[in-house]
């Protein structure tokens, strides 16, 4: 383009300013296409462009396949429900300074922004406050895909809720908290991720009256979702009430969901309980942090993989298993620290291989499901049954510093190079735990990752929101 002016600029000199006016009104026209801006502090001549901006909600033309723009560092106050009313936009930020607040004082039977029956709607670098207990920040229902990305979410009963929406749905490095109930509430979904999320404060109505029928709160509820993919992120449902950091289940009996839950610090205040599981099938549970719970996983799901987690200061029960006749729980190199009780069995054949139990002060087991286990360490472990298996130990893993809770292992611990890897989940795990015939140790950490170890990474992530 530029070469072609060049051309023309030697050529016909009488047009020199003509032509240039009209190549840099081009620019600016496709520059401006399809975007409009926002400031609430701008009081001139709106257009909605970038130099002339609108100033408010009701100056806005929604059509489809544009995105709006708040500005950086404004606040826009409104006593309204905010309703969007085109599919494909998204709507975001522009320039310097701190994400825009949309803050809003609608009563608790509405919703701060209303994203119902719409397709593919990205909300991202906002922060969305109510100040008021609005019913939801953002709700979406019977929709079609969307994204909440870097994000604050904030002041609502609900921060986030879906209902009855298809196609993939995504919460990406947002931070919701001091939430009513539930942080985020989702129901009848093909599939969710929630990722670098920082989920924490929610159930505050616990201060009320503490009763679960009155406040309920869970920090993420997947009701009715056939797919989950929850990972990386800080979950943490501290000092409000018996409720779970994470819950799937179903009201219908025919349901059944499957996901992975990964790479998550799932923190407690040493009571209630961090993972719950019902009508579920194959998850998928790995290199998570489990801390200060009264539970760590309550499971009514079938086959559950539970591989290279940490299970830390546990004070009543780590695994309650109610699964169904013929389910096979697997739990493999895991590291558990300061526990009560380890295993409370019913229906299920349970595989504890490659595990390092330190300080188990109540029953090893309890039920009379089958268990199979072997290449297991313990120490200080109480009531351990007779039947460890040949190549089980007791003995002291030698921690890296127990006292900061680095639960890696020195590297002449006797747990390295004596797991058992000629299992599946080897394979299954896309390679990511593929030793090809290589030791493999015993316990959640392998010392040939203490450079790049991701469970020292999951632990002192604080938050990834923004």
């Amino acid at each position: 383009m530029k070469s072609t002016i060049t051309i023309i600029l030697t050529s016909y000199k009488m047009g020199i300013h003509m032509l240039i006016l009209i190549f840099n009104i081009s620019v600016v026209a496709s520059a401006q296409k399809n975007i409009i801006y926002i400031d609430p502090g701008y009081y001139d001549l709106k257009e909605g462009t970038i130099l002339r901006p609108f100033n408010s909600w009701d100056d806005i033309q929604w059509k489809e396949g544009y995105t709006y723009l708040f500005k950086r560092g404004s606040t826009l106050q409104v006593n309204f429900k905010m309703r969007p009313s085109a599919n494909n936009i998204t709507i975001g930020a522009y320039g310097l300074g701190a994400m825009p607040i949309l803050k809003s004082t609608v009563p608790n039977n509405e919703k701060v922004l209303d994203l119902g029956s719409l397709k593919n709607v990205i909300i991202k670098d906002l922060e969305i406050e109510s100040t008021n207990n609005a019913q939801t920040c953002l709700h979406f229902f019977n929709s079609t895909g969307g994204a909440i990305i870097n994000c604050k979410i904030h002041g609502g009963e609900w921060g986030v809720r879906n209902v009855a929406s298809t196609r993939l749905f995504r919460i990406i490095n947002c931070e919701i908290y001091m939430t009513g109930d539930d942080g985020c509430f989702t129901k009848e979904l093909d599939s969710i991720e929630v990722s670098g999320t920082y989920i924490h404060d929610v159930n505050q109505k616990y201060f009320i009256n503490t009763s679960e029928s009155f406040s309920g709160g869970d920090c993420l509820q997947l009701e009715s979702v056939k797919y989950f993919n929850i990972h990386d992120n800080v979950i943490d449902h501290s000092r409000t009430g018996n409720k779970f950091c994470i819950i799937s289940n179903s009201d219908d009996l025919d349901f059944i969901s499957t996901g992975l839950i990964e790479r998550n610090h799932l923190l407690r205040d040493n009571t209630g309980n961090l993972i719950y599981l019902d009508h579920a099938k194959n998850v998928l549970i790995m290199n998570n942090c489990f801390e200060n719970a009264e539970i760590a996983v309550y499971n009514r799901s079938e086959n559950p993989n539970i591989y290279f987690n940490e299970f830390i200061n546990i004070k009543e029960l780590v695994f309650e298993l109610l699964g169904p006749f013929g389910s096979n729980a697997a739990i493999i190199n895991n590291t558990f620290f300061n526990i009560r009780n380890l295993l409370s069995l019913t229906h299920e054949t349970v595989s504890f291989i490659n595990n390092i139990v330190f300080n188990c002060y109540g029953n090893f087991q309890a039920g009379e499901a089958t268990l199979n286990q072997d290449y297991n360490c313990f120490l200080n472990a109480n009531e351990i049954r007779k039947n460890i298996g040949e190549h089980s130990f007791q003995a002291d893993p030698l921690f890296v510093d127990i006292a900061k809770n680095d639960f890696r292992l020195r590297n002449h611990s006797p747990c390295i190079g004596k797991g058992y890897n000629n299992l599946n989940i080897f394979k299954i795990i896309n390679g990511k735990k593929n030793f090809d015939g290589q030791p493999i140790d015993i316990g959640a950490h392998q010392l040939r990752d203490a450079k790049d170890d991701l469970l020292i990474k999951v632990r002192n992530s604080k938050s990834f929101a923004p």
